[in-house]
């Protein structure tokens, strides 16, 4: 199996456990509800009725907080390493028009690698992406790979003739440090999400040997 259809296969499965375990979350709401509404309506009918609504209101506040959780488990766990196969998926989707849709909007910005909107998203809905576990202790990895993706974006947007990059334009674009754009291209060219090489043109002038003195002086007879 290609990497690619990995990833894929991988995103789809976590995508069809997160749906699981929402389902699964629901129907039990749904059997408390029932069994409460139940026990009141034998000891008070007068009551059923409220109860019932009461008891519906708690499986539909369940039922959402099991689809936000297992939604972020995705979000936190396969759009790290497969963005782009998650985010038009079903699960993903589904969250348009639910109390979690800021989850959808950051996987948007994730998945194209709008580093400027992905943390402005970050920022406005704190509140709700500290209450998701799976977001809070994967914070700095989703970070680092939404860099990447930045900086992935930043290349793709150039032409072929025009992708001599200098570091500051980088760091500009990632808000990094010029030391943490050098470590991005590094672990960029080393798992091969790029290609290409790094133009040195200046060294930190040190102390020379006799070997270097000498390999220096046929350098310049030459």
């Amino acid at each position: 199996m290609h990497a690619a259809d990995a990833a894929v296969a991988a995103a789809a499965a976590a995508a069809d456990a997160a749906v699981a375990a929402a389902a699964t979350a629901v129907r039990a709401a749904a059997s408390v509800a029932a069994a409460a509404a139940t026990a009141v309506a034998a000891t008070n009918p007068a009551d059923a009725a409220a109860a019932a609504n009461a008891a519906a209101v708690r499986a539909a506040a369940a039922a959402a907080d099991a689809a936000a959780t297992a939604a972020a488990a995705v979000a936190a766990d396969v759009a790290a390493d497969a963005a782009a196969d998650v985010v038009p998926a079903t699960v993903v989707t589904s969250l348009l028009g639910t109390r979690v849709e800021w989850l959808y909007h950051i996987l948007q910005a994730f998945n194209s690698g709008d580093l400027a909107c992905y943390q402005e998203l970050c920022h406005v809905h704190n509140a709700a992406m500290r209450a998701q576990p799976a977001l809070v202790e994967n914070e700095k990895k989703l970070l680092e790979k939404v860099n990447i993706l930045c900086l992935m974006e930043i290349i793709f947007s150039r032409s072929s003739e025009d992708r001599t990059i200098p570091l500051n334009v980088i760091a500009e674009r990632t808000k990094l440090s010029i030391e943490d754009v050098e470590h991005l291209l590094m672990k960029s060219l080393s798992v091969h999400l790029i290609e290409g090489t790094i133009h040195v043109s200046w060294v930190q002038p040190r102390v020379l040997g006799i070997p270097q003195i000498k390999s220096l002086r046929e350098r310049l007879d030459n």
